[in-house]
């Protein structure tokens, strides 16, 4: 699990141009998501913690988790 409260203060110490670490706090504090299994899609839920995963909204994950 990742407490992004935790990675965003990292960004902020690590220099990161401010909009950059609050489009990223945003994006991330309200993040909703659904689940496909067996071709059926459940209805949207909100996360609170985790990586993301997936085709395309995962991209930063691994970079921002090292």
């Amino acid at each position: 699990m990742v407490n992004y409260w935790h990675l965003f203060n990292k960004l902020f110490d690590d220099n990161i141009p401010y909009s950059v670490a609050r489009l990223l706090t945003f994006w991330y504090s309200h993040q909703k998501v659904a689940v496909l299994w067996h071709k059926t899609l459940s209805e949207l839920f909100s996360i609170n913690n985790g990586t993301r995963q997936g085709y395309t909204v995962g991209i930063l994950s691994p970079y921002l988790c090292t």
